[in-house]
């Protein structure tokens, strides 16, 4: 297929069977809107840029190119922050690709790690509001009334959180999260338990929150293609996501001395590295702690892996997964989950 051209096939396929986002990076805008308009075909729930100037275009701006080149899929961030960009400008900015996207455009927001990071109180006192100034058109914010004059749309907030306390407060004053704590069965749990513990502090329904799972990924024809692209993110999780505090992680007992080792020896100098001669390649050699690093963090394999996997998500509870990954070829990722992950048909039952 001419990965300029959006396949008109796609266009008249039955929906999808997952709930799928994908991230792409604004690097270049022509490319930006080809892999949308690709990943609204290929039955993406939505297209998610980031919130880095250093390394990525304008994120505004990029939102407004994703919502001219797409027509049904949701266009978001993930992640801004609450303590680099000022609340009002994103109540203007994101209303503004609202009023072009209709009804599609979120807002993913974390308390931030560039720079300088925020903290869970700050976080709250933005989404707060940012709320109030869509919904009454003013609000006071550290100690400034702050006014928004014009009609200005509000969108969803979904938090970028992973902790009790962020989880917690996702459930009391958002629309729902952005998560990477995991996806094992006891970390599911702390999540449900954290999130609906919120909603019902301030009165809401748990069940109208939506949940978004964000999981390293990696896909190929084959296996082991996936598996060798996905290496140096298992290490990478492994000292970074748990290795800094294994028990606060909720880490089985059996692991704790493996992250705290792996800690010490990842080679941060090589952290987004995908060469062949990345060190951290090497970290990962116990098979257990490896299953348990994939099985908590990640979607990887084949298309029939990503099936088999999917619909094992789903018999846990898990229906909304965002798709994380540094991959070799965005295009040819695109194209294989929409064509044989999100477009897959059902498997019959085996008999006897």
């Amino acid at each position: 297929m001419d990965r300029d051209v959006v396949d008109p096939e796609f266009l008249v396929r039955p929906a999808p069977r997952f709930q799928l986002g994908l991230g792409v990076p604004a690097h270049d805008y022509e490319v930006l809107q080809r892999r949308a308009r690709a990943a609204e075909a290929g039955g993406f729930s939505f297209v998610a840029v980031g919130d880095n100037p250093s390394l990525i275009k304008d994120t505004y701006v990029s939102l407004t190119m994703l919502a001219v080149a797409t027509d049904t899929c949701r266009i978001g961030t993930a992640m801004t922050d609450c303590v680099h960009r000022d609340m009002l400008v994103t109540a203007a900015a994101m209303s503004s690709v609202e009023s072009i996207a209709g009804g599609r455009t979120f807002l993913g927001i974390s308390a931030g790690r560039a720079r300088t990071p925020g903290t869970m109180k700050q976080l709250r006192e933005f989404v707060v509001a940012l709320r109030e100034l869509w919904g009454r058109g003013e609000t006071t914010f550290h100690g400034e009334r702050v006014t928004l004059g014009w009609s200005a749309r509000p969108v969803p907030v979904l938090l970028g959180v992973s902790g009790p306390r962020g989880l917690h407060m996702a459930g009391e004053i958002a629309d729902g999260a952005i998560c990477e704590a995991g996806v094992d069965e006891e970390t599911l749990a702390r999540v449900r338990s954290n999130v609906t513990t919120g909603a019902l502090a301030a009165g809401r329904d748990p069940d109208t929150l939506e949940i978004w799972h964000s999981l390293k990924t990696a896909i190929s024809e084959r296996r082991d293609d996936a598996m060798y692209q996905i290496t140096p993110q298992l290490a990478a999780l492994g000292a970074v996501a748990l290795g800094r505090n294994p028990e606060k992680m909720g880490v089985p007992e059996q692991f704790r001395s493996a992250c705290r080792d792996l800690a010490e020896r990842y080679d941060m100098t090589a952290h987004l590295r995908t060469d062949d001669e990345n060190p951290n390649r090497k970290l990962i050699l116990d098979p257990d702690f490896r299953e348990y690093v994939l099985d908590r963090f990640c979607l990887v394999g084949s298309p029939e892996d990503w099936v088999g996997r999917l619909d094992g998500l789903k018999e846990r509870g898990v229906d909304r997964v965002f798709c994380v990954g540094l991959v070799p070829d965005l295009d040819h990722y695109i194209d294989l989950v929409g064509r044989q992950v999100l477009h897959a048909a059902p498997q019959s039952p085996k008999k006897g």
